[in-house]
């Protein structure tokens, strides 16, 4: 797939001498425009039956480590063995006591680098609370111009986020909304249906592969007209719940409908340029 914006590329290769039983691997690492090398020699009996692709495991392991010691929450592992993605998958099942090992160092290390992501999404949650709240609400421009940019924090989640995560998300960003805005509940009827339709919308774009592999929806992740496709249905949904259930009159059906229009442009321009802004700071893949 294609790379996200801010990613680390890591390429891993194992080596196996036969005559010593040693096994050995090579890591370079592109970030920041410059390349690091790294290479290490080991001596194990057991993982060294793998042969060279003991040498891949302790490499991608050491792409891990890296990753953790210099805090980048986000690292795409590039190796030649199917094994290496999918022991840690899942789609392989880990028999031995080194895919075992190597299995359970990814997930204590997946552990790791998600709580990277945890304080840019505190942030982010607070940022568009804040503009929703104290700027986007109090609009004066036009009747037609209301754009609820808070389903922007729903949009950036991560991609592999868990169907649950997403939906206490979006229930705690509906209800501060709700009591933000005095809404009796709009906000949150309108966006836990947006946040059931996401993993579908997501899943139409990148298929269920992409999903595993994560990273933030933006252009450069889903690709510009993917990403434009999955925003601005998640985005009109979310508009024409709103917007119908606050005027909840079909006497008002021509009004709501140009408010949809108005709005979900504004908002879905809006989104797009924070997409940028935050895939610069933090993308989310391991």
């Amino acid at each position: 797939g294609t790379p996200a914006s801010g990613a680390v590329e890591i390429y891993v290769d194992g080596s196996y001498h036969a005559a010593t039983k040693e096994f050995s691997y090579g890591m370079v690492v592109l970030m920041d425009g410059r390349e690091e090398k790294f290479s290490q020699k080991m001596s194990d009996p057991e993982l060294a039956q793998m042969r060279n692709v003991a040498g891949e495991i302790k490499g991608s392991e050491a792409a891990m480590q890296y990753a953790l010691d210099h805090k980048i929450p986000s690292i795409i592992i590039y190796h030649d063995y199917q094994g290496i993605a999918s022991w840690c998958n899942g789609d392989w099942k880990a028999n031995k006591a080194g895919t075992i090992a190597y299995r359970d160092f990814y997930r204590k290390a997946k552990q790791k680098i998600n709580m990277y992501r945890t304080v840019p999404y505190i942030v982010l949650f607070l940022i568009l609370a804040l503009l929703q709240i104290f700027l986007f609400d109090n609009l004066s421009i036009s009747i037609y111009l209301c754009p609820l940019v808070y389903i922007g924090f729903i949009v950036l989640l991560p991609i592999d986020a868990p169907p649950v995560a997403v939906l206490f998300l979006a229930l705690s960003m509906s209800v501060a909304m709700d009591w933000a805005m005095g809404a009796a509940g709009i906000n949150t009827i309108a966006t836990l249906p947006v946040a059931m339709l996401r993993r579908p919308l997501l899943q139409s774009v990148c298929g269920k592969e992409g999903i595993r592999e994560g990273g933030i929806p933006s252009s450069i992740r889903l690709g510009q007209g993917g990403f434009l496709r999955y925003l601005a249905a998640m985005v009109v949904v979310h508009h024409f719940l709103f917007f119908m259930l606050e005027s909840l009159s079909w006497a008002q059906l021509f009004h709501t409908l140009v408010r949809l229009v108005v709005s979900s442009a504004v908002t879905v321009g809006f989104i797009w340029l924070l997409a940028r802004l935050f895939t610069t700071k933090l993308t989310v893949r391991l």
